[in-house]
């Protein structure tokens, strides 16, 4: 399961921080480095569903999908530059 996602957008050489707010994102959640702007959606909520395949006396465990829709297991908030996030809780 993938608890952060990385996005990124060429924006050129040229480019500038405020160029990122063009691309319609937020400068201020965006990473500005060598023409690209880097954004990043971390986990905030996991969920998954279960099943039991066995026998009473020798259950056995299977991930049968996510919770979410599209049976997705996770979901995301955007991430802030210089924050840390800790996963402790998922």
């Amino acid at each position: 399961m993938i608890i952060w996602k990385e996005s990124k957008i060429d924006i050129g050489s040229c480019g500038t921080v405020s160029e990122c707010e063009h691309t319609g994102l937020n400068a201020h959640k965006c990473i500005y480095k060598s023409g690209s702007c880097y954004w990043y959606e971390v986990a905030s909520k996991m969920c998954i569903i279960i099943d039991n395949d066995g026998t009473n006396d020798k259950p056995h465990w299977i991930f049968v999908g996510g919770c979410y829709e599209k049976g997705e297991t996770m979901r995301y908030i955007e991430g802030e530059p210089n924050h840390s996030y800790n996963f402790n809780n998922l």
